[in-house]
């Protein structure tokens, strides 16, 4: 039986993929660097903290990894504190869970503050019973790190959650890891080509949260979902 759920933030929760698109281009840019053209798919997987260091060690290394970093988090912490919104239909899941007495948690690369920031101004914040950040762990999502101490904070065993998540880097992780595994649509994926591995590891897929909801109303705890 499905206790608990572990959601990631970014483009699973919140719909801000594109707002790190440029970050560290434009960052470049003010020091009138040129970044490669790979340099997205370079940091994807990276926390802020090991982009900092990344460009520290290749572009700018006469700054700090602390300047760039806060450099990093300037450009977009107003976004998420006042711009960047929730998926459409997010708030109508959390909801039916919550009322369900199922436990969630957030489960992100992001920086913590940027992402309960978000969530307190999108009025979700309180369905999680807490935010837990790669950057505490000093891991990546490229391990089972921040999944396995999610679960052990939640009190419950891997075969009692299920995960939540769009990247592909995050959904081969987990699934690597023994996780049931939910896909989230995001365009970044398209964009990527890898959306169609993605359904294809995934346990079930959501294209967007209305008609996920309306298709599984009453499967909503889990119990005879489609894994």
């Amino acid at each position: 039986m499905i206790k608990g759920v572990l959601f990631d933030l970014d483009g699973t929760l919140i719909d801000s993929m594109s707002v790190w698109d440029t970050v560290g281009i434009q960052l470049l840019e003010s020091y009138k660097i040129k970044a490669p053209t790979n340099f997205n798919e370079i940091v994807k997987t990276m926390t802020v903290s090991q982009a900092a260091e990344y460009l520290k060690q290749h572009f700018l290394p006469k700054q700090t990894i602390k300047e760039i970093h806060l450099a990093i988090l300037q450009q977009v912490m107003e976004q998420y504190l006042y711009q960047v919104p929730a998926r459409p239909g997010v708030e109508a899941l959390l909801e039916l869970l919550y009322q369900r007495d199922i436990k969630m948690c957030v489960v992100t690369a992001n920086e913590k503050p940027l992402a309960e920031g978000a969530l307190k101004r999108l009025g979700l914040l309180h369905y999680f019973s807490f935010v837990l950040s790669c950057s505490e762990l000093n891991c990546t999502k490229s391990s089972a790190t921040i999944y396995d101490e999610a679960i052990n904070r939640l009190q419950l065993s891997k075969e009692e959650v299920v995960v939540f998540e769009d990247a592909l880097h995050c959904i081969q992780t987990a699934k690597k890891a023994g996780y049931m595994v939910i896909g989230v649509y995001d365009k970044a994926a398209d964009l990527s080509k890898e959306t169609e591995e993605i359904k294809c590891l995934c346990d079930d897929y959501i294209l967007d949260y209305t008609s996920w909801i309306k298709e599984r109303n009453h499967e909503t705890n889990f119990d005879d979902c489609r894994f």
